[in-house]
């Protein structure tokens, strides 16, 4: 039974646990390992959502999100996304500029391969020393989107999707088949990197304002 284990603030420990079958039957969400509720129903049941009230008084909403490409468990405390999960700006900003390391770190090591040992297929789909300078510059753009720049993850997603066009025309012309996972794969990555923009400019404006504190936030502190 998959189950997804969240802190209820920032910095906290993870006390909230999510847990639900392979089918959406049931969601289990439990508080310190104490059920507060459970969704039952079915897929559209957790599509609707349920609403939730937290042994502190807060109200706990969660909800499935279903797109083309996945299935996000969406868990917000008072209306706002709970640390770590799929709408939480720090998870999609992580997720960002992870995907540009490893797109970089995928592209230098195949480039290198290409180059030193001349594989003639790979070579004739693109990939070589282009394919290192390709890695370098995602390193480097990864590396400023670490740092929130929002600039650099547009650069990013510009670049991306140039390249996965002209992968797409090089790999059909070289073998007569565009590679529908691939298209599929880019497509997937694209999604998360357009997401990131938004996560960034949450994460500014949440540093620029200060923090006000739910009553219930208060008396722990």
């Amino acid at each position: 039974m998959p189950k997804q284990l969240l802190a209820l603030e920032r910095t906290g420990p993870k006390r909230l646990e999510i847990a639900w079958d392979l089918r959406w039957r049931i969601v289990s969400i439990k508080v310190d390992s104490q059920e507060i509720g459970r969704i039952e129903g079915g897929m559209d049941a957790v599509q609707k959502g349920q609403e939730f009230i937290l042994p502190d008084g807060r109200v706990l909403m969660v909800q499935l999100k279903r797109n083309l490409f996945s299935a996000n468990l969406e868990v917000k405390v008072e209306g706002k996304p709970v640390p770590g999960s799929s709408t939480d700006p720090e998870s999609r900003w992580r997720t960002a500029y992870g995907i540009l390391f490893f797109v970089a770190g995928l592209n230098i090591i195949l480039g290198l391969v290409v180059w030193l040992f001349d594989i003639t297929y790979l070579a004739s789909i693109g990939l070589g020393v282009s394919s290192i300078l390709f890695g370098l510059i995602f390193l480097a753009l990864g590396y400023f989107v670490r740092q929130k720049s929002k600039a650099a993850l547009i650069i990013a997603i510009i670049i991306f999707t140039i390249d996965a066009i002209s992968g797409v025309f090089l790999s059909a012309a070289a073998t007569g088949n565009p590679g529908a996972s691939g298209i599929v794969l880019r497509s997937i990555f694209l999604v998360y990197l357009v997401r990131g923009i938004s996560a960034i400019s949450e994460l500014q404006q949440e540093q620029a304002e200060p923090r006000r504190l739910h009553p219930a936030e208060k008396e722990r502190y």
